[in-house]
């Protein structure tokens, strides 16, 4: 509009001589560049609005993906965490070599909840009878073990705090969710959350043999997750964060034995359940950085 007033209002001028006589005379040069001029300031103040216009949108999309991830952390850190493990948010890795291994650890249970309440959980389906497996020394079946280890959802999701209670009851699996649950928050910080990746998981043959003997094989070759964009962000927060880089190593020793201890009790479509859980997910995307057995 304000180039079709320009053009209306120049050639009214022009008609009534106010161009001056050098510009009537000059009719090839001057009167275009006058004329041109204005329009082409018009359109440049036109485009830099548009391009404001569509900051201002690309800042509403990030700042909607931005309240989205916060939510996904809430959604990682369990809610109310105190009610989890009373993790301190500079608490140090969790080894499974702690001189303190022996310490019964301490944990706020909710109001009206029965502490001392044992269960009896079934042995998993798949056990060689006769022989006395990690599972049946731990009393637990494998769904609560699954359970456990893709963490609870929310505050409100009792059946994963059910989980969890009952399998933080064993100090193996206790110090490895803890540095599980830690590891998560951390990843959660730094906007990778695990209910976002796929795992391209390997054969069920690779982890029992990797179950079997470690050193035989890679991490890596569990499956693979997370792109190359996650990957990438995960080997920076190692090269910039020492704590975390201590952390994801004592993690990953720790699931190494887990696998060792747990996965040749296991059928092929329990392997591949636990292989979906949040824990795995963060072990198998560390697994692409570290690609050690």
């Amino acid at each position: 509009m304000a180039t079709i007033l320009w053009v209306l209002f120049f050639f009214e001028v022009s008609r009534g001589g106010g161009l001056g006589e050098t510009s009537q005379n000059n009719r090839g040069v001057a009167p275009l560049i006058i004329g041109l001029i204005p329009i082409l300031f018009f359109w440049l103040v036109a485009g830099l609005y548009l391009m404001a216009v569509q900051n201002r949108e690309r800042y509403n999309e990030l700042k909607k993906k931005i309240d989205k991830l916060k939510d996904e952390i809430d959604h990682i850190s369990f809610g109310e965490s105190e009610r989890f493990m009373n993790i301190p948010a500079d608490s140090s890795p969790v080894s499974s070599k702690s001189p303190e291994i022996h310490e019964e650890p301490e944990y706020n249970e909710p109001a009206g909840e029965i502490n001392d309440t044992t269960f009896s959980l079934p042995i998993s389906s798949n056990e060689v009878k006769g022989e006395t497996s990690m599972l049946d020394e731990w009393n637990l079946d494998t769904k609560t073990l699954i359970r456990a280890f893709n963490m609870p959802n929310d505050e409100n999701d009792s059946e994963g705090y059910d989980a969890i209670e009952a399998v933080i009851k064993i100090e193996f699996l206790d110090n490895l969710l803890r540095n599980s649950h830690e590891l998560l928050i951390t990843l959660a910080d730094y906007d990778l959350i695990m209910d976002d990746l796929e795992i391209d998981m390997g054969l069920i043959t690779t982890w029992r043999r990797f179950a079997a003997d470690s050193a035989v094989g890679m991490v890596s070759s569990l499956g693979g997750t997370g792109t190359f964009v996650e990957i990438d962000k995960v080997s920076s927060i190692l090269a910039e964060n020492s704590n975390f880089e201590s952390l994801a190593n004592t993690f990953n020793k720790q699931m190494e034995e887990f696998i060792s201890k747990v996965i040749p009790q296991l059928s092929d479509d329990e392997i591949r359940e636990l292989a979906q859980t949040r824990t795995f997910l963060a072990f198998l995307l560390l697994g692409q950085v570290f690609n050690t057995g």
